[in-house]
């Protein structure tokens, strides 16, 4: 089995990359392990946030491939 974490844009919280570093070591016990940064959407700043959940969807799914299994993660742990 492969896991591939994807995540749009680079973050510059500490936290944030620490936990990364916590989820990376624990799940690379189970199979092989990789991160995938996306860019960030273009003008996302200026959309709304559903528009910009759509295109950051689009983004992800270049990368899907059929059969695969998605997991979404937000920032609100729900």
């Amino acid at each position: 089995m492969k896991i591939v974490f994807l995540v749009i844009g680079k973050t510059s919280e500490r936290f944030i990359s620490d936990g990364m570093s916590i989820f990376e070591s624990r799940l690379r016990h189970y199979g092989k392990y990789e991160t995938l940064v996306v860019s960030d959407v273009k003008g996302g700043a200026k959309m709304s946030s559903d528009a910009l959940k759509i295109e950051e969807g689009r983004a992800f799914k270049k990368y899907l491939l059929p059969g695969d299994r998605l997991i979404l993660l937000d920032e609100k742990g729900k």
